[in-house]
């Protein structure tokens, strides 16, 4: 790990690139995605973005690989739960964007700041493929929410977010940095970091897998959930254990996948797309 890249998180709130996969690896990791999602349809009859380290061993490895750990552990400590992940696809030439916000606040976690999003690359995220801007220091500011906004309410239908967060204070694109990585490269941001994007222009899908990873003690204040251990120990036993899945679309890892998503952290089997 490049320690250099994360030692100002505290401040920063946001640290890139960091390099998890080169080469062929990187180079294949959109195919992979696309013949997990084949399975998906077979499987299940749908596609699969939410928690889909759950079906598939390979998908699994990325959020347990050391290489992503360690720079997950240099933010929250040796105790590591991934409380949920999702493959986001920023569709081309559709015109959808995601408006600013801050993750922590969507997802009923107390306390906010113990929580860190790892963004791995699939796909190109560049200025032109809409990839991802966040303000650098944003999050010591804590919880910037001064009001919700539903689809049905007044939030934009183009905006990939499922509500809109407004926020107490303005930001541009000039408070931001643009988070360009390269397929094989990730990012991680702070939950309370606040980031987002413009549409995706380019003539292919941008395309992250996104890793949400929480301290043990962090509690979950909506309903019973459930999580994965991937590092350290779990000694206030808040969430539900979930198991990495035996062999891809097991039947077992199905069930397992069935039950999580009615579980805050399964999102309702939710399209992000």
């Amino acid at each position: 790990m490049d320690v250099s890249r994360i030692e100002n998180f505290t401040e920063t709130g946001l640290a890139f690139p960091f390099i998890l996969y080169d080469g062929d690896e990187a180079a294949g990791l959109k195919d992979r995605y696309d013949a997990f999602q084949e399975q998906s349809r077979a499987s299940r009859g749908r596609e699969t973005f939410i928690k889909p380290h759950l079906l598939a061993r390979w998908v699994h490895d990325i959020a347990v690989d050391p290489r992503v750990l360690n720079v997950v552990e240099h933010a929250l400590g040796p105790d590591i739960m991934l409380w949920s992940s999702d493959f986001f696809v920023k569709a081309a030439g559709k015109g959808t964007y995601v408006t600013w916000h801050q993750d922590t606040p969507f997802w009923h976690l107390d306390p906010l700041d113990k929580t860190v999003s790892v963004w791995v690359c699939i796909t190109p995220s560049t200025v032109e493929s809409g990839c991802m801007k966040a303000v650098p220091g944003s999050q010591r500011d804590g919880d910037l929410t001064s009001e919700w906004r539903s689809k049905e309410g007044g939030a934009s239908q183009e905006d990939l977010l499922s509500r809109q967060q407004m926020l107490s204070r303005d930001f541009s694109d000039e408070d931001a940095l643009d988070v360009e990585l390269s397929p094989g490269q990730f990012s991680i941001h702070q939950g309370l970091t606040v980031h987002g994007g413009q549409p995706n222009p380019a003539d292919f899908d941008r395309i992250g897998f996104v890793l949400r990873y929480i301290t043990p003690d962090t509690r979950q204040l909506k309903a019973e959930d459930s999580a994965l251990l991937v590092r350290g120990e779990d000694r206030f036993g808040l969430y539900l254990h979930e198991t990495p899945p035996d062999e891809d679309f097991s039947p077992a890892a199905i069930q397992q996948i069935d039950e999580v998503y009615a579980r805050p952290s399964g999102f309702n089997d939710m399209v992000v797309k």
